[in-house]
């Protein structure tokens, strides 16, 4: 899911490819397992459910958190600029509850923004999150591509002659024209250009020798 508002190159990049696209419908209900459903939410990806004699305390404690971390965003991103404060940290630091985090915040992060792992998740920069969380609620509609990903797959890749997967490669290097790639196999491929795709905050990390 995407949208022009934190998207603006990728809309651009489908609408260049010719990729259709068509709304996603963001609303989502909480609800407990099997049973009746507890509260409609307008602007989730990813209701996570949990069941359980708790259900209703936890039900209430989230909405409290939704609401708060909505009237605040704002200011917090203000607060939060540099890299070294974490999601993690962050979201520590402004007492949000354990069932808010787990059932909801981080199963929508996870599932559309991110797409990885929880743990991966707390380490990225808490600044780079709360934009996301911003545009992602600033109205602006949510699309999706209307055909599914194998379709941006193979247009992406049509004029493409070589196409490599599972290759390692064991440094980079750059000179003021080009970038030179090793490879696990003692190949040496030259480029005009590289393009790496990373987490966010493994980004100096593998980047820091190029």
């Amino acid at each position: 899911m995407f949208n022009e508002a934190l998207w603006p190159n990728l809309c651009q990049l489908y609408r260049d490819l010719g990729i259709d696209t068509a709304p996603v419908d963001r609303s989502q209900t909480f609800g407990e397992l099997a049973n009746h459903p507890i509260f409609p939410v307008g602007d989730s990806y990813f209701a996570g459910m949990t069941s359980g004699r708790f259900w209703q305390a936890e039900c209430r404690q989230i909405r409290q958190d939704i609401q708060r971390m909505k009237k605040s965003a704002d200011d917090d991103l203000a607060n939060c600029q540099r890299d070294d404060i974490d999601f993690q940290t962050y979201l520590d630091s402004r007492g949000y509850s354990a069932p808010f985090r787990e059932f909801f915040l981080f199963p929508s992060l996870s599932s559309t923004v991110c797409t990885c792992s929880y743990e991966s998740l707390s380490h990225y920069p808490a600044a780079l999150i709360l934009k996301a969380m911003i545009s992602l609620t600033s109205g602006d509609r949510l699309l999706r591509a209307r055909n599914g990903s194998n379709e941006i797959v193979q247009r992406l890749t049509a004029s493409l002659a070589d196409i490599r997967c599972n290759t390692a490669v064991e440094s980079v290097q750059k000179d003021d024209h080009q970038v030179h790639l090793s490879l696990n196999a003692g190949e040496r491929i030259t480029v005009d250009h590289l393009v790496m795709a990373t987490f966010a905050w493994n980004r100096e990390k593998s980047v820091h020798r190029i």
